[in-house]
């Protein structure tokens, strides 16, 4: 087999040009395992399978891994790629049980494997799961594992309502990755977090949407550095949103191409995310319910979207929201005060407003 190959798909990879490099190693991996090679089988499919998921290609992804896992790759760091994948592809409760079994991984390995199911249990409201994988990750004295203890604290935080704390959390997590070679994706990610969390103090009425632009716009810069298109859409999307929700007037219909290309390249969760920012960048909820359908696996979501569906003027199910949203304290009493409204529930609103109000405790002057 040709190094030629082999050494014409590794320069596609550094340079993050995810899709020729998906195309690349996939047709090594396919020669190889036609010819019986299968060390260079499993290495070549792995290597496909990463670069399809940076390029947003779930389906590609998971038929690589497949091939990975076939040739006999089944390490605990090619369970984490694939739960990655799977979140993708709107499966977090199939990708949390890939990833269910630390023992046995090295530090290393035991690292990442606590950081992707710990994000996964974020997603579907598992804090107290989540607090006892924090405190596994700490106790990991590597680098890596402690950048990723900051930004998964900061995570859960936002869900308990510190939001301040959590917001501290999101901006050391982008500093220590500033400058790190390779780190533009997590970066992005931590900026994006401080963008979104921005946005959800405004809505609870603290703050202005205009504050989240600038880590938006850093975001998206690092995303495409990245070469990660999907979640460079995504932030893309989260400007517009921020820029209708500061008063200003915003051309929304670029994202309705985002959301077909999302959906053709089978991303339910991104498709699902970008119809909500269209949703608030045109101040219609009209494109919603079907929203909800996506996100079946996702219930913080489904709830969300419900609560932003009544707050638009739409018809939403906000007693389901609040059984969805029970694990977020921000976006459930955001949720009681949009059901208590809708109820004229004069004493609701108070206890929503004294909820939200407790986010938000006043400075200490003595400190």
């Amino acid at each position: 087999m040709s190094g030629k190959a082999w050494r014409e798909a590794e320069v596609l990879e550094r340079e993050r040009r995810w899709g020729p490099a998906g195309v690349a190693w996939q047709a090594i991996a396919d020669r190889a395992w036609a010819q019986g090679d299968i060390v260079r089988t499993r290495d070549a499919a792995c290597r496909a399978g990463d670069a399809w998921r940076r390029e947003d290609r779930p389906a590609l992804a998971a038929r690589a891994l497949k091939l990975a896992w076939d040739a006999g790759r089944r390490g605990p760091m090619d369970a984490a790629l694939l739960a990655a994948v799977l979140l993708d592809a709107g499966q977090p409760d199939v990708a949390l049980d890939l990833v269910h079994d630390v023992e046995g991984a090295d530090e290393g390995a035991r690292a990442v494997l606590l950081d992707v199911r710990l994000g996964l249990e974020v997603a579907l409201g598992q804090v107290d799961a989540a607090r006892a994988d924090l405190d596994a990750l700490d106790a990991l004295a590597i680098p890596g594992a402690t950048i990723a203890r900051v930004f998964r604290q900061a995570q859960v935080d936002r869900l308990d309502g510190l939001l301040e704390r959590s917001d501290d959390g999101f901006a050391a997590a982008a500093r220590a990755l500033a400058g790190m070679e390779g780190a533009a994706g997590p970066r992005a990610a931590a900026l994006a977090e401080r963008g979104e969390l921005a946005l959800l103090r405004a809505a609870l009425g603290h703050g202005n949407a205009g504050s989240a632009v600038p880590h938006l716009e850093a975001a998206l810069v690092d995303w495409r550095a990245a070469g990660r298109e999907g979640p460079a859409l995504r932030a893309e999307a989260w400007l517009l949103r921020a820029r209708r929700l500061a008063g200003d007037a915003v051309l929304a219909e670029p994202i309705l191409g985002w959301i077909a290309g999302a959906v053709q390249r089978g991303l339910p969760m991104l498709a699902a995310d970008l119809q909500v920012s269209y949703a608030i960048a045109t101040g219609d909820p009209a494109g919603l319910v079907d929203v909800l359908a996506a996100l079946e696996h996702a219930p913080l979501a489904r709830g969300r979207v419900r609560v932003i569906t009544a707050e638009l003027g739409g018809e939403a199910d906000l007693d389901a929201a609040l059984s969805e949203l029970e694990p977020d304290a921000p976006w459930f009493a955001r949720g009681l005060l949009a059901v208590s409204r809708r109820d004229h529930d004069d004493a609701g609103i108070a206890d929503a407003r004294a909820r939200i109000d407790a986010f938000f405790p006043p400075p200490d002057l003595d400190a």
